[in-house]
């Protein structure tokens, strides 16, 4: 019987934190801009029909290793968007080695117009910049989800 309350118990912890992650995650993505609002990108940035741009911080060690991957795994219509300078941001890729093409970078982003709490996040929009979908990722991997 006591082993029983012990599994019920351990159960119980493991379902609560769980949630716990859930619900973290849920609201990280509840914050940056709405969807169906328009995110303040330069045209020359939006020319596809699904745009999907990886908001990243030279600060965050998780965004360091998405930056790595994106070298390897880019598509055309995803691009890398950085609040920072584009010299502190080159700084970064030189420094970690990195072959990324310029143009697939959008530096000095005012961070009112990203609306974040949180890096790294993605925004996907339209080709007229609406947003359709955002969310928290951890990975490269995860844009395809």
């Amino acid at each position: 019987m006591v082993y029983l309350i012990i599994f019920i118990f351990i159960f119980l912890i493991l379902i609560q934190a769980h949630i716990n992650r859930t619900n973290k995650k849920m609201i990280l993505e509840q914050t940056g801009l709405p969807i169906s609002s328009h995110i303040i990108i330069d045209e020359k940035h939006r020319k596809y029909n699904e745009n999907i741009y990886i908001c990243l911080s030279t600060q965050c060690s998780i965004c360091k290793k998405i930056l790595f991957d994106f070298q390897k795994e880019s598509k055309k219509n995803t691009f890398l968007v950085f609040t920072e300078n584009k010299n502190v941001v080159n700084e970064l890729i030189t420094e970690m080695n990195i072959k990324i093409n310029s143009n697939k970078i959008i530096y000095e982003v005012p961070e009112e117009n990203l609306f974040l709490f949180v890096t790294p996040f993605v925004y996907i929009t339209n080709k007229e910049g609406i947003i359709i979908k955002k969310k928290v990722i951890n990975n490269i991997r995860e844009l395809q989800s």
